[in-house]
């Protein structure tokens, strides 16, 4: 009999006892076997492994319980045959399947799809086995295992495609990017970095691309300097540096990388071209360069430019300034500094006005809020400066704003014109065409005369011839008393228009304006030509100088005599005039009198009419006109406030409209050329009234002082204005002076001054002119 071991090794006899031993030690074996196979179907469920084991020859198989939940059967029922199997496989898996367990090793793989029987989801098995075969080369035997695999393929599907849409990404990223190892080895790159670098993707997969190749020797310390800090931080900052391509050309890049991988041996790279930026920034600085230099030209011409407008600013024979918002100056040139005689230091900052007098500057301020307030110029406008010495100009001042892109107000610029002079001269030529005026009615007021003194000689000598005759004597010299008084009149007009004073703009009416002027002119225009004067009652007074505009509207007349040689009509008219709709475009908003002169003459051509304005323009002989009247006429209406108007055609006469400014209510027409005096409400009655008379010529006085004194006057003679002066500081009392105005030493004007300064509401009646019978009353 066979000898048999224990575990420990000892020999036993054969025999019964022995089998005894060997059964238990197989049982134990088996015992170990079940365990062992308990634990590995434990271990197999847990890893979701199922096992199988068929025979090919007869179909049949043998399950694991995992195996039989990875198809979704029941463990409790039969394995199910290979042909009912291999129908669960996926149709388009099953030739793949076949084809995997028909090669010639003994071991096979495969993943294919099943449909499980219990709900019909699909999943994913990977199948490992091994085939036994015979020794003719069938298989007699096949055994393996399944795995579930769905879930990590559909992690791997996912992840491919996260993958291929990273990959498009990256390709389409107009930045390079790459993979690269620490030591220089590009593994992987986009095609925009083949494109940056200039190499193509074939040369990517032979594998011979390095980016420390392509950087140029210069920028090798830059590109060790980033490794450092990449390798000490995980990633670099990112930098300039250049590559070079094949052809030696050189591309400026931007490079900024991060290490990956545990210990850090790998790299991914971003390389942004900054060809066309560097371009740009070459461009730009090239732009830069030009744009600097243009602006310093410009500068610099500016700067001229300045430096010229300083000089012509300084140079200019012409009074200029400049104004802020607030109408304080900020600019003043040199010849406004010496024309008013001021300091610089002492000017800037303050305004125009106060180097003005007070009613210019009211006007002044006027003006200048309009230039602020939209208007964009100050026409010539006459105003009174005040120099630093005291002394006081007048000047003619032109302003215009000037605004910014929204049109409000920045600045002002004005010019100073002095007109002093000329101002003067004007003066001077008005009192000489008053003379001249004078002159041409000479001949007139001598015809006058004449009829008045046959009037008068005629009356006494009639008085003379029966004197005895009470009622014959009282009717002549009534008669000729009448005379005389024509003949005061006369004279009266003819001071008032030949009179010296200067005088300012006030209330005048205009109906007596042109009575008076209808008087002085019945003898000047002579028998053929016919005066016609229209002027309805109520019309408003005009503001204006009196007897400035007598002189103007004298000249007129007798410009229009003179254009109707053999004769025609003359006609004077004043009516009421809106300006909006009766006059000229220059005329301001308002209400004005219309003082026309109008006549029936030759007329003047469109040539002549748009000279007939200028200074010193006359179609008149040489000796026979100044070329000034229409002119001084139109400056006359401009300066009043107003304007002038021509009208004229060739036979068709000729219309001179003064527009006048209106001022106050209307009142009624005048009956002469000069108002009454005012009343004396504060004297006593005639009878017992006391009166000085100055009057320097002897024979006058006399016989004035005569009449008044049989009128019941108590009168006292002065020979001049000194004399009465003496007489009014003696202390004695007089209710009212009567003066001459024409008398050597001071005039009836001075006078009359002086005694407002030193008896305040002592009536003064300045103008022995007026007759007899005009006095006592």
């Amino acid at each position: 009999a066979a000898s048999l071991r224990r575990s420990g090794g000892t020999p036993r006899p054969t025999g019964y006892a022995e089998l005894d031993g060997i059964a238990a030690d197989v049982a134990g074996l088996l015992e170990e076997c079940r365990l062992s196979e308990a634990r590995l179907l434990i271990a197999q469920e847990a890893a979701g492994i199922g096992c199988w084991d068929c025979d090919p020859r007869s179909g049949e198989q043998f399950w694991s319980r995992q195996q039989y939940a990875l198809h979704g059967l029941d463990p409790a029922g039969p394995a199910p045959s290979q042909a009912a199997w291999r129908r669960m496989v996926h149709p388009e898996d099953r030739p793949g399947l076949a084809q995997a367990t028909r090669c010639d090793p003994p071991t096979f793989t495969a993943e294919f799809r099943i449909r499980r029987a219990d709900d019909g989801a699909e999943r994913w098995i990977a199948a490992s086995g091994r085939i036994e075969r015979d020794a003719d080369g069938r298989p007699v035997r096949m055994l393996g295992i399944n795995r579930d695999v769905t879930e990590q393929r559909l992690r791997a599907t996912e992840l491919a495609s996260r993958e291929a849409a990273l990959r498009a990404m990256v390709e389409a990223n107009p930045i390079g990017v790459m993979r690269s190892t620490r030591d220089g080895a590009i593994l992987d790159a986009n095609d925009a970095l083949l494109r940056i670098i200039g190499r193509d993707r074939t040369a990517l997969e032979a594998g011979v691309l390095r980016w420390d190749t392509i950087t140029p020797e210069d920028w090798r310390a830059a590109n060790d300097a980033a490794i450092a800090t990449a390798a000490a931080t995980g990633r670099s900052i990112p930098y300039e540096k250049e590559y070079q391509r094949p052809d030696g050309s050189r591309i400026p890049v931007l490079v900024g990388f991060s290490m990956v991988g545990s210990i850090r041996e790998e790299a991914i790279a971003f390389v942004l071209d900054l060809s066309e930026r560097k371009r740009a920034e070459r461009l730009l600085l090239e732009a830069k360069a030009a744009l600097e230099q243009r602006v310093a030209e410009r500068t610099a011409a500016l700067a001229e430019r300045e430096a010229d407008l300083r000089r012509i600013y300084d140079r200019t024979p012409a009074a200029f300034h400049s104004c802020d918002a607030a109408g304080r100056l900020i600019e003043v040139s040199a010849q406004w500094l010496a024309f008013l005689g001021y300091a610089r230091e002492a000017v800037l900052g303050h305004t125009p006005a106060e180097f003005m007098t007070a009613e210019s500057a009211s006007r002044w301020e006027v003006a200048r809020a309009s230039l602020t307030d939209g208007r964009d110029e100050v026409r010539e406008v006459e105003y009174r400066m005040v120099r630093q010495d005291g002394r006081i100009v007048d000047v003619l001042l032109r302003a215009r704003a000037e605004r910014d892109a929204g049109g409000g107000f920045r600045r002002s610029f004005a010019v100073l014109l002095d007109i002093t002079e000329r101002n003067r001269s004007e003066t001077r030529l008005r009192e000489a065409q008053k003379l001249e005026a004078l002159g041409r009615i000479a001949g007139g007021v001598a015809h006058d005369f004449n009829n008045i003194l046959q009037v008068v000689n005629g009356a006494l000598r009639l008085v003379q011839t029966r004197p005895e005759d009470p009622v014959r004597v009282r009717r002549y010299a009534a008669a000729a008393l009448a005379a005389a008084e024509r003949g005061a009149d006369v004279t009266r007009r003819m001071l008032a228009f030949a009179r010296r004073d200067q005088l300012q703009a006030g209330p005048v009416p205009p109906a007596a304006v042109l009575e008076g002027l209808s008087a002085l002119l019945r003898g000047a225009l002579g028998p053929d030509i016919r005066l016609e004067v229209s002027a309805p009652p109520g019309l408003p007074q005009l503001q204006a100088d009196r007897m400035q505009l007598d002189l103007v509207l004298f000249n007129l007349a007798l410009n229009a005599r003179d254009a109707m040689p053999e004769g025609g009509t003359l006609r004077l008219t004043a009516e009421p005039a809106d300006a909006l709709v009766d006059g000229p475009a220059s005329l301001a908003p308002g209400h004005y009198l219309k003082l026309t002169v109008a006549d029936t003459g030759a007329g003047m051509d469109a040539l002549t009419l748009a000279r007939a304005t200028e200074p010193f323009f006359t179609t008149k002989e040489v000796g026979k006109g100044t070329g000034l009247g229409l002119a001084m006429a139109h400056g006359f209406a401009v300066q009043s406030g107003g304007a002038l108007t021509l009208e004229s055609a060739p036979g068709r006469g000729t219309v001179v409209s003064l527009f006048l400014p209106e001022v106050g209510a209307s009142v009624g027409a005048a009956t002469g050329a000069e108002a009454a005096p005012p009343p004396l409400s504060s004297v006593p009655a005639a009878r017992s009234l006391r009166l000085l008379m100055v009057e320097d010529d002897a024979p006058v006085r006399g016989v004035m002082a005569t009449a008044l004194r049989e009128e019941g006057l108590q009168v006292t003679e002065a020979a001049d204005a000194m004399a009465a002066l003496a007489l009014i500081g003696s202390g004695q009392e007089f209710d009212v002076v009567l003066t001459d105005q024409v008398m050597p030493g001071m005039t009836g004007s001075a006078l009359a001054t002086e005694l407002a300064r030193r008896r305040p509401g002592l009536p003064v009646m300045p103008g022995m002119a007026w007759s007899v019978s005009t006095t006592s009353n």
